[in-house]
């Protein structure tokens, strides 16, 4: 018994000599913190809008506790970079201790001054530590861009914020533009140009509004695609999808069409919606040489529409890369269709084509297209409404489908294969054909449907062979 009481008196004086050094400070002044990052760098940042939050942990290594004397920011006048330091939103903070082998968080965030500039600018700033003596610092480093802003303040019945163009407006590539809370909106009769280069940024739900009876004229170019994506530009967000609302494009004015020449369009809710609103006028809505990726809804949503794309990508959607419903009337030539959206928390259902006559005729033509996608079938074909029109037809089309395709009427020299596709996933996207690709030298220079004219480029501007590769890109060896 009596060895038993010594045994736990021992114990308990080896667990208080362990105490006593850990709750001892360590004050030599080879002191030196350690961290989770040499340095904390933001990607470009729109001067007045706040960033995103970064973190930064700072570790005691001793088995001592350890006091820092002084955290403050090394420029005392900087007001661009905030701190939260441990839970509290300061900008210095004196005589924190750190228990031994603990951590400590310090979160980032940067809101950047105009400049009154074009190009990005550089700000910098650095966490000042001082310990025992000893001066550590980490650098924060931050691009900042000036843009032009449109804040939507309107508000009419049922429908968001609105800014409302009430003009013909050019929008220019020397800065970017940024629309925040809710749409901009072209007010009817006018025309929104867009030229090449530029680069329009949404915030959370917005988007832009091409109201009824205006105009959309994006002139981008192969060197200098008009970009259209949400306000973040960090590693983090190039592959999120959802980051803003849509591009909603109603029906044009008399003899008038929307057209839409190399752009990007990504990682909005709905890349496009193309519907009538108001009347059915006809006028078409023309998309050449264009990339619309990364959509937490549809790609294009088509409805009662009279649409014409041509060199054109659809790819990565949750629900349809491309949907055509309530009829309309369509031309898809030498475009590339391919759903590969991932969501590990729902994984995809819906189809990457969807054709859909309920209520209005549809009239839907697909020349050397892929239909692609990495589901079973990627193509619903569906007759809803028996009083209307259903006219379909797959011209020299790759097919991913579970549909019979050897109904000549319908499915004219359509086949089945393998893309074989460089990079599906939307962050590095790249949907030119490797080697092995069943795509390669099966589309046709002469068509059913005469109207249509073949382009002689691909949407990188590469020649195409005779026979060419369907969908938006010639092969390349």
């Amino acid at each position: 018994m009596l060895r038993t009481i010594y045994f736990f008196v021992f114990l308990l004086c080896i667990v208080a000599m362990y105490s006593c050094k850990k709750n001892k400070l360590y004050t030599s002044t080879d002191a030196q913190l350690s961290f989770s990052n040499d340095s904390i760098q933001f990607d470009t940042v729109f001067s007045t809008l706040g960033s995103v939050t970064k973190q930064l942990l700072v570790y005691n290594k001793y088995n001592k506790k350890i006091k820092i004397s002084n955290i403050h920011l090394a420029n005392a006048s900087g007001k661009q970079f905030k701190l939260n330091i441990d839970g509290s939103p300061v900008s210095t903070a004196t005589d924190v201790v750190l228990n031994a082998k603990d951590s400590l968080y310090i979160f980032v965030q940067v809101t950047i001054d105009p400049k009154n500039i074009n190009n990005p600018f550089l700000v910098k700033d650095s966490i000042v530590f001082e310990t025992n003596g000893n001066i550590q610092d980490i650098d924060l480093v931050a691009y900042g861009q000036d843009a032009y802003y449109y804040y939507c303040n309107t508000k009419l019945r049922g429908i968001p914020r609105l800014n409302i163009i009430g003009q013909n407006t050019t929008l220019t590539n020397d800065k970017p533009h940024v629309i925040i809370g809710g749409y901009l909106a072209v007010d009817s009769a006018f025309t929104l140009t867009i030229l090449a280069g530029t680069k329009l940024h949404f915030g959370p739900n917005a988007g832009l509004w091409i109201s009824p009876f205006a105009a959309l004229k994006v002139q981008g170019t192969k060197a200098q695609p008009v970009v259209f994506q949400g306000i973040r530009t960090d590693e983090y967000y190039k592959d999120k999808a959802g980051q803003w609302d849509r591009i909603w494009l109603n029906e044009t004015y008399s003899n008038i069409n929307h057209e839409i020449d190399y752009a990007i369009i990504k990682n909005g809710f709905v890349g496009l919606q193309i519907e009538p609103l108001q009347a059915f006028t006809g006028n078409k809505t023309i998309i050449n040489n264009t990339i619309i990726n990364n959509c937490a809804g549809w790609g294009m949503l088509n409805k009662t529409s009279n649409v014409n794309v041509t060199n054109t990508v659809i790819a990565n959607c949750a629900k349809n890369a491309v949907a055509c419903i309530n009829g309309g009337n369509y031309n898809f030539v030498y475009c590339t269709v391919a759903n590969y959206f991932t969501d590990s928390n729902k994984p995809r259902k819906d189809v990457a084509l969807l054709l859909d006559n309920s209520g209005f005729a549809l009239d839907a033509y697909f020349a050397n297209c892929i239909i692609d996608g990495d589901i079973t079938n990627e193509l619903t074909v569906a007759k809803n409404d028996a009083a209307q029109t259903h006219n379909f037809i797959f011209e020299n089309c790759m097919l991913k489908t579970t549909a019979t395709i050897s109904n000549s009427s319908n499915y004219i020299n359509a086949f089945t294969g393998t893309a074989n596709f460089k990079e599906t996933k939307a962050a590095k996207l790249n949907l030119k054909l490797s080697a092995n690709s069943g795509a390669t030298a099966k589309a046709s220079s002469t068509l059913s449907k005469t109207t249509i004219t073949l382009p002689l480029l691909d949407i990188d501007e590469v020649t195409r062979a005779n026979p060419a590769t369907v969908g938006a890109y010639e092969y390349q060896p």
